[in-house]
């Protein structure tokens, strides 16, 4: 009974370390003029809250909600219930509107027919000819 016992347990541990892939990964993909662009986490946190002139890119939030939940709990560091108070308060005071949200189809389309945009995707689906800016660790910040 004991060596059953370790058995499950591995087999449970097993498991778990399994499921653990790339998909607590995300990949910042950006297509644009600009041929070597660098922007650490906190440039990317102004992209996507609207509170960088610094550089010329659109951002485009995924329409998965896991997705987005763990890029902007990692980046930014709010919640998904933060993210929209902050947001109904720029709309609010005329101080700016969220990035637009896309699946990864309209993704790919948006970025084949415009320059200059900057996104993200789970580190195992990155997109085609598109130029991987960073990859994070979902969960560290």
């Amino acid at each position: 009974m004991n060596s059953l016992y370790k058995q499950f347990i591995l087999i449970v541990l097993l498991a778990l370390f399994c499921t653990i892939t790339h998909a607590d990964k995300l990949s910042i993909v950006y297509k644009g003029d600009m041929a070597k662009l660098t922007l650490n986490n906190d440039d990317i946190a102004d992209i996507f809250m609207g509170r960088s002139a610094k550089h010329d890119l659109t951002p485009i939030d995924s329409q998965n909600p896991e997705i987005r939940e763990a890029f902007y709990q990692t980046i930014v560091g709010m919640s998904s219930q933060q993210l929209r108070a902050y947001w109904a308060k720029r709309v609010f005071t005329g101080r700016g509107r969220p990035p637009k949200r896309l699946n990864k189809q309209q993704l790919l389309e948006e970025l084949d027919s415009k320059s200059n945009i900057i996104s993200y995707t789970r580190y195992d689906q990155v997109l085609d000819n598109k130029l991987v800016i960073k990859n994070i660790n979902t969960g560290e910040r």
